[in-house]
């Protein structure tokens, strides 16, 4: 279900780039996934950064031959992004899409029987903002899926807010847990993700929902 004038992913890049753009390089400290790139912080240690080079960012790979996370990649990121910015966040986008936000849906669907892309744009961007962030995405989706089913009618209004809200309250936990047996440094990256990302993401997700439907 599309709304005029709303790109799904937008809520995810407000919280993983802060609207820096496709160029945007993190610089890696206390992050499990090392350095990240572009709208949706693609990481270097997890190989996400690597896989997009050699799909949707494959005509940019000879620019992009360095090692993600070093130096050299870095720049030719920064490069890319102030040459060709518009292409460049559309390959981004693309990737994510294929590579994260299908599958995440796809296997909500099975497991559930429930599609949930074809819900309002706030919904499908708190699912798209989980299958950016999370590994176990689909696992979460389907749980906050049952939990919603609890409170209200698929379908609805009230099971989306339900569902949005159980998203963020199950993202929780999940980083909480990951955080209590981290690192000091990853341990406060995480707690600053489950403690002051996420309300403010979930209110913007309840926000729209309003807005948007």
């Amino acid at each position: 279900m599309a709304a005029a004038g709303h790109r799904l992913g937008g809520l995810s890049e407000l919280y993983e780039s802060g609207g820096r753009g496709p160029g945007t390089v993190s610089g890696g400290q206390g992050d499990p996934g090392g350095v990240s790139y572009g709208l949706y912080q693609l990481a270097s240690r997890t190989g996400t950064a690597a896989a997009f080079v050699k799909t949707e960012g494959s005509r940019w790979a000879a620019e992009l031959a360095g090692e993600p996370g070093s130096p050299c990649f870095s720049a030719a990121w920064k490069a890319i992004a102030l040459r060709e910015g518009e292409a460049f966040a559309t390959a981004q986008h693309a990737f994510i899409q294929r590579t994260h936000y299908v599958p995440a849906v796809r296997a909500v669907r099975a497991a559930t029987r429930y599609d949930l892309d074809c819900r309002g744009p706030a919904l499908r961007d708190a699912v798209w903002s989980t299958a950016v962030q999370h590994g176990s995405a689909a696992r979460l989706l389907i749980a906050a899926v049952a939990d919603a089913d609890k409170l209200a009618p698929r379908g609805t209004v009230e099971h989306d807010r339900a569902c949005i809200e159980a998203i963020y309250r199950r993202r929780t936990a999940h980083v909480m847990a990951i955080a209590a047996k981290s690192g000091p440094a990853v341990r406060r990256t995480l707690t600053n993700v489950a403690q002051r990302r996420y309300p403010a993401e979930l209110s913007a997700a309840l926000e729209m929902l309003a807005r948007l439907g």
